[in-house]
């Protein structure tokens, strides 16, 4: 990118440099992992790279908009187009992008004459949060969102030389294109390029008039892209989870609160920015300190993320780092002290990675905001996150092996990336990121972030899915199986829905160290013509058969 640093010609700053990008290293190799999220964009890459376009169902008569980063999604398709599974790839990208940010966040603030320690320092504020390296992998786009729009900044409002048209025009449209929201950050960030530039005597109407031209032709060539492909000019996955009121808005704050005692380190901002203000607020201090709050603000804006450790805020620690950095050059006396304490916060800063948190439970379950669910930490989410994306690999594969691939079978699911990629079949969403009748019903109060519309199984009976439900038994006894096939019958019984679908338990070829077979449980459809007296009788022989050796196949 045209505005990485130079090469290093300081042994200070090259020490430096590998105490800051060691300890990131290894906190990102210890969460390295995918999220499930990750394989809708790498659905959509492999129906694309196999020319049927962008779709997650290639038999829906009209795709769906069921992603918020278009230009991921295109790197994920180069991926797939060769051959490469896009994880290999984009997991190291992302990792790398962090690493390049950081090590841009510390020139800068060497640039502005703050010495290596106090650099790293500051830097390390964002570079040795368990936060920050968690997003390091998952598969989705967090680190390299934020390196582009740390990019973005850099190119209008820091760069010494003045605005760099090129760059900032090549970054606004990177920031624009890789997350649905990066529109608005191309134009705030022009906004702030324009106080900054003003207040410094520099000539700036003109390229942000220019920049701001191109950025609105962007989005409206963007909008008509999206209606002549999607048929809808809103991405589906914003009017799934868009909304706005008070109880979002306190759920926001909650999220933020639940960041900030989580991994104190970031609250370290609300004690740099008055600090920068009460000694010297220079306009590019200013502008970084703006920028760390409106990131701040758009996650309590939507009411934050379900996922572990803060995704929607991870982008606010370079500029959070910038503002400690700014802080520190303001202390000319009891400066060892001062770095001394800030050394001793990144270290507490550390605990999270391995489940040990500073603030006490009882305040941190105070912000909970994963709905009826009990409260967990980040750290155990994580765990949470990595273990279903697991598992979910594993039901999609089950699905694909018991599924007959002509005509293509459907499934109802509620997490629908892993299993999506991994089934190949066609699936109906409970949560409507890729269904937009799905999108349009009403919110659901009390529900996890990002998960407020939800629908039943049988809200697709209509539809004829193949599977009305599939579940992975996880280790269960063979007699645990067998009272869960009788609770799934009573389900279909109740609803009326013993003349289409009967349940099943297929066993699962798995490691001979298991202590029970495995086995996929699942509502399938009687065939037409069928006699539905013959499936259920099959299935009263195999629950009795896992009640008493469960040996059945």
């Amino acid at each position: 990118m045209s505005g990485s640093p130079p090469m290093l010609r300081r042994t200070g700053d090259a020490v430096a440099l590998v105490t800051l990008l060691v300890p990131y290293a290894l906190l990102a190799h210890r969460f390295w992992f995918v999220t499930d999220d990750a394989y809708i964009s790498f659905r959509y890459a492999r129906h694309w790279a196999m020319g049927m376009g962008l779709r997650f169902n290639p038999d829906d008569a009209q795709p769906v908009e069921g992603f918020s980063n278009f230009l991921w999604v295109a790197l994920a398709t180069l991926c797939e187009s060769v051959g490469i599974p896009p994880e290999q790839v984009l997991l190291w990208l992302s990792f790398s992008c962090g690493a390049l940010l950081l090590i841009w966040v510390f020139r800068v603030l060497r640039d502005t004459g703050l010495d290596p320690l106090a650099s790293l320092v500051a830097t390390a504020f964002a570079g040795w949060s368990p936060a920050y390296a968690l997003h390091a992998s998952t598969g989705l786009e967090t680190l390299p969102y934020s390196l582009v729009m740390f990019a973005l900044f850099h190119r209008l409002v820091i760069r010494e030389q003045g605005i760099d048209m090129r760059g900032a025009l090549i970054c606004g449209v990177a920031l624009t294109l890789l997350r649905v929201e990066g529109f608005f950050w191309w134009i705030l960030m022009l906004a702030l390029c324009s106080a900054t530039r003003a207040r410094a005597g520099q000539d700036w109407r003109r390229p942000v008039a220019i920049l701001a031209t191109c950025a609105v032709l962007l989005a409206v060539a963007v909008t008509a892209a999206r209606v002549l492909h999607f048929g809808d000019p809103i991405p589906n996955t914003v009017r799934a989870k868009a909304g706005f009121g008070p109880e979002r808005l306190a759920r926001g704050f909650a999220y933020l609160a639940h960041f900030l005692t989580t991994f104190v380190t970031p609250a370290a901002f609300l004690v740099a920015a008055p600090w920068c203000g009460y000694r010297s607020l220079t306009p590019r201090t200013t502008a970084a300190i703006g920028m760390a709050l409106a990131i701040w603000g758009y996650a309590v804006a939507v009411g934050g993320d379900f996922m572990a450790m803060g995704r929607f805020l991870v982008p606010s620690l370079a500029f959070v780092a910038l503002t400690i950095g700014a802080a520190l050059a303001q202390i000319d006396r009891q400066r060892v002290p001062v770095l001394g304490i800030a050394l001793v916060t990144l270290m507490v800063g550390f605990l999270p990675a391995w489940n040990l948190h500073l603030a006490p439970e009882r305040l941190r379950s105070h912000f909970h905001i994963h709905g009826a669910t009990p409260y967990i930490t980040d750290y155990e989410r994580f765990v949470f996150q990595r273990e279903n994306a697991l598992r979910w690999v594993r039901r999609g594969q089950a699905l694909a092996r018991f599924s007959d691939p002509s005509p293509r079978p459907s499934v109802v699911l509620g997490a629908i990336g892993a299993t999506g990629y991994y089934s190949g079949l066609t699936v109906f969403d409970q949560h409507g990121l890729i269904d937009r009748e799905v999108a349009r019903q009403p919110v659901k109060s009390g529900a996890i972030p990002g998960h407020e519309r939800y629908v039943s199984p049988g809200f697709f009976l209509a539809r004829s899915p193949t599977f009305l439900f599939a579940e992975l038994s996880d280790g269960a006894s063979p007699a645990a199986i067998a009272r869960t096939l009788q609770r799934n019958a009573q389900v279909l019984r109740k609803a009326g829905l013993e003349e289409s679908y009967v349940p099943r338990a297929l066993r699962l070829d798995g490691p001979e160290e298991r202590q029970h077979p495995e086995y996929l449980l699942v509502g399938q459809r009687i065939p037409a013509g069928r006699d539905p007296d013959r499936a259920w009788r099959r299935y009263e022989r195999t629950q009795t058969q896992l009640s008493g050796s469960g040996a059945t196949r």
